[in-house]
């Protein structure tokens, strides 16, 4: 049985995740000022962004005691390729939509 570590009450999660949406946007906002606006390089932010969750979601499956390993066949990978585009285009672009 998996305990919540996070003090946070079992409430409707649809306020969560409008004060995270809201935070995530101010930091990514002042990550495009400090990499210098639309001059610096928003599409490699929304990237790395992209890049440190999966790297995340991978540590969850591969730490001791944490989730188990889903069982994933090439045929499961080719059914959802489409959806790559959809779900991985908007996190980048709307860095990008920033500027």
């Amino acid at each position: 049985m998996h305990t919540c570590l996070l003090p946070i009450p079992h409430t409707p999660p649809l306020p969560h995740r409008y004060v995270g949406n809201y935070y995530y946007t101010l930091n990514n906002k002042l990550a495009l000022k400090a990499a210098g606006g639309a001059t610096g390089f928003p599409v490699t932010i929304g990237f790395m962004q992209l890049l440190i969750g999966s790297v995340y979601a991978l540590f969850l499956w591969l730490a001791p005691d944490c989730r188990p390993l889903p069982q994933v066949s090439m045929d499961d990978v080719m059914k959802v390729r489409p959806l790559y585009l959809p779900f991985t285009a908007p996190p980048t672009t709307g860095v990008f939509a920033l500027v």
